[in-house]
């Protein structure tokens, strides 16, 4: 008897559902719109989904698999999607994780976020490796701002769009802006079309020369026009601070790695100077690695450093062979 109570215990422990009590918590706290709340509902929201985040972590690691599953679900709440994404980062920052984050930060609606940080984790996502096309596609045509508190800083949809793209692997984006650009109704396909000219890859090169881009504003199409026929114009002078092949190259992979280099940095014209006369074509592919490392920086200084590596990229890349009818 004893032992049939016992099998009888076992059996209701193994239907018990582990996921259950989340998916309870998660009703009672979600299901609302953010930018649709005013005073005391949204402090009282703020307060239930902090309470929600303070019983996430006290369950630790067991529950991770759970939320997971639960922000994964078809009809999962859209506000869940988001706030929970930051939970579930901060609990578990695997490889599955960060995927699962880029796809439903992708998907957020605009609306509700705080635009510099939805892009702060986004480029720190792209940044990584992981794909964030469909968030670059979604703020290049939103026509939305975000502010940078802490650098003054207003960024604009090209502004957003080119440091999504920007951070990315160029075997993603460049897809991805060749296809906007390409298209003739697409609301955004002169911010495209710019942004291309930046990607310097030889897919964007030839992209670019396929465009039919009589029906652009004069200023933006006499630049495209002037840059695949005659290339970037490169800089007259001499470096006043000469630097070697390999000197130039740890301060590019120090950049990639976000570390520092020692001793006294070149001037940026001095950079550019040297690297236009000592960086090979095999040296390329760092020089890209180190601007996609720029490009997860929410700073003005982030698009002037990002400038200059583009300029370096478009000379080392240029060919009119990319444009041969």
């Amino acid at each position: 008897m004893l032992a049939t109570f016992a099998l009888w215990i076992a059996l209701q422990q193994d239907t018990v559902d582990p996921c259950a009590e989340l998916r309870a918590k998660v009703a009672e706290t979600y299901g609302f719109v953010p930018h649709a709340l005013e005073g005391a509902e949204r402090k009282a929201a703020a307060t239930a989904m902090d309470a929600f985040w303070t019983w996430a972590r006290a369950q630790g690691d067991p529950i991770v698999p759970c939320l997971t599953e639960a922000l994964s679900a078809d009809d999962a709440d859209p506000w869940f999607r988001f706030d929970g994404t930051g939970l579930l980062l901060e609990m578990a920052p695997t490889e599955a994780s960060k995927t699962l984050a880029a796809r439903l930060l992708c998907e957020v609606d605009l609306a509700d976020v705080d635009p510099a940080e939805w892009l702060r984790q986004l480029l720190w996502l792209g940044g990584g490796d992981f794909d964030v096309t469909r968030a670059a596609e979604r703020w290049i045509a939103a026509e939305r701002t975000a502010f940078v508190p802490e650098h003054f800083l207003t960024l604009g949809p090209i502004e957003g769009a080119l440091l999504l793209y920007g951070c990315m692997d160029e075997s993603r984006a460049t897809p991805s802006l060749a296809r906007l650009a390409a298209d003739p109704g697409h609301p955004a396909r002169e911010m495209a079309i710019a942004l291309l000219t930046l990607q310097a890859t030889p897919e964007s090169w030839r992209a670019l020369g396929a465009l039919d881009l009589q029906t652009l504003p004069a200023e933006l199409r006499e630049s495209v026009e002037s840059l695949c026929r005659d290339g970037p114009q490169r800089p007259d002078g001499e470096p006043q601070v000469h630097a070697s092949r390999e000197e130039l190259r740890a301060a590019l992979r120090a950049q990639r790695d976000g570390r520092f280099v020692d001793g006294e940095p070149l001037s940026p014209r001095d950079f550019v100077l040297n690297a236009l006369r000592e960086l090979r074509a095999e040296d390329v592919e760092l020089l890209r690695a180190a601007r996609r490392r720029r490009a997860t920086h929410l700073s003005d200084e982030t698009f002037y450093d990002y400038q200059q590596d583009t300029f370096m990229i478009q000379v080392l890349t240029w060919s009119e062979e990319f444009f041969a009818k």
